[in-house]
């Protein structure tokens, strides 16, 4: 247990910005511009609370309002992956569950390590993975999900495994990297569902200038970015179910995930011409 506890308190210093030894007051300021301890003062507040609480409280508390651009037509029972896009970070999964849990009390979210160390209020709902940037990574997440799909399952899982780092040529989304083929493996493996949804919004420019330069290093704004959302209404939309045998069209499964980007981006009206023309 003691084990557990240090391994997640060292994956969790990978979003804590570095601190000067030596340099008390100054290390309390850096920490103050990146939110660590309000952050966490969040999270500590939310710790009692059962999980609809925790979802509803952490966006209330923001006063963050999700607006659904059209209704959901989410299947309620059957093997199903919802894939969703990454503008934000951590408030992704928040966002998404707080819509699909009302079809889908089953549906359980893929995360990796480093986020369900700073999330771990919400450890039931989780499938852990381990980090794309992690050199030895276990196949435990993997076989985790094919089993909860076995059993008829829902899964959310963001498949570009990090936040979005392009903007949209209207400046006011963001378009995720390449999607992992490991989504579309699982789909053909399991005959599964493919339910698309739409998160729209980005980050703030100092992020995106950041994670040009430097990767690791913008993963430290995660708790800044979490708060730079207050007081905002954050739209939703929601595809249509896309069958197993749409995909099997599909020669490879990075052209199966390819595809799925693209329908989940075409979403909202900001995949290039180009891509639209693919689907």
């Amino acid at each position: 247990m003691k084990t557990s506890s240090t391994n997640e308190a060292s994956q969790l210093e990978e979003f804590k910005p570095s601190t000067i030894k030596g340099f008390g007051i100054l290390n309390k300021l850096i920490e103050h511009y990146f939110f660590v301890p309000q952050f966490f003062g969040h999270l500590e507040n939310l710790k009692e609370k059962d999980e609809h609480d925790i979802i509803s409280g952490a966006l209330e508390v923001l006063n963050i309002r999700i607006v659904p651009t059209n209704l959901p037509a989410i299947p309620t029972k059957g093997r199903l992956i919802i894939v969703a896009n990454h503008p934000f970070g951590i408030l992704d999964g928040l966002i998404a569950l707080s819509e699909i849990v009302p079809y889908r009390n089953d549906v359980r979210v893929v995360v990796n390590r480093v986020v369900a160390s700073v999330s771990d209020c919400l450890s039931d709902r989780f499938i852990y993975v381990d980090p794309p940037s992690q050199k030895k990574r276990s196949s435990s997440g993997v076989k985790n999900i094919l089993e909860w799909l076995d059993n008829e399952g829902a899964i959310l899982i963001f498949p570009s495994g990090w936040v979005a780092s392009t903007i949209c040529h209207n400046k006011k989304l963001a378009i995720d990297d390449t999607w992992s083929p490991i989504i579309s493996k699982i789909v053909r493996l399991k005959y599964a569902q493919v339910y698309p949804i739409f998160i729209h919004g980005r980050n703030s420019k100092l992020f995106y200038f950041i994670r040009k330069v430097n990767k690791n290093f913008a993963s430290k704004l995660m708790f800044r970015e979490f708060f730079n959302k207050r007081d905002t209404d954050v739209l939703i939309t929601f595809g249509e179910t896309i069958p197993s045998e749409q995909l099997d069209q599909l020669d490879s499964d990075r052209a199966r995930s390819e595809y799925l980007k693209i329908k989940t981006h075409n979403l909202s009206n900001c995949m290039p011409y180009e891509a639209k023309q693919r689907l």
